[in-house]
């Protein structure tokens, strides 16, 4: 019926989906050329497709691809040792993953947290991050991320001169690690 009084409807729906579909798939690439870049080390154009990724997602409320892009954001920042920057980005990123419920993006940006933390040299908030991480990653089978949250609870034991610790949570990384193989 909307059809015959509006013929045109249908081409300006078919439209808006297109560009809700595109700009789904800028944000989401932008998002993995940003994050590839910021691990070959070309961190200036890594932050400007972090940021172009988190533009398009906030444009179509894709609260997912808004939490990973500021999660990659957080990553760069702490690779230049801006860690205020990076805990504010990353905060931000775990209020939305535990609000989407997002498992597997709260775990990752747990690790993040973690990682932080441990390296400004906050060993407390760093074991609780890796804690949850860990809980997270255990429950929904997320070995990768589970490996990495391990190794980060063991340089936060470390941290605080828990070798026994240290040494029981790399061991544990290096099994899940393992287990991993070439699928990492």
């Amino acid at each position: 019926m909307q059809d015959r009084a509006d013929p045109h409807a249908r081409e300006r729906a078919l439209d808006i989906a297109l560009r809700i579909a595109d700009d789904t798939a800028l944000s989401w690439s932008h998002y993995r050329v940003g994050d590839a870049l910021r691990l070959t080390g070309d961190r200036d154009q890594a932050l400007v497709h972090l940021h172009q990724g988190q533009w398009f997602a906030e444009r179509i409320s894709d609260s997912s691809a808004y939490a990973y892009s500021l999660d990659g954001i957080g990553r760069l920042y702490l690779d230049r040792e801006d860690f205020r920057t990076a805990a504010g980005y990353c905060e931000r990123a775990l209020a939305i993953a535990e609000a989407i419920p997002e498992a597997t993006l709260t775990a990752k940006v747990h690790v993040t947290l973690a990682e932080i933390n441990t390296v400004r040299g906050d060993a407390t908030a760093a074991l609780i991050h890796a804690n949850q991480a860990i809980t997270i990653c255990h429950e929904i089978h997320d070995l990768a991320n589970e490996a990495q949250a391990h190794y980060v609870l063991g340089e936060a034991h470390l941290t605080l001169g828990d070798v026994p610790n240290a040494l029981q949570a790399w061991r544990q990384a290096a099994i899940l690690y393992d287990q991993l193989g070439d699928h990492i």
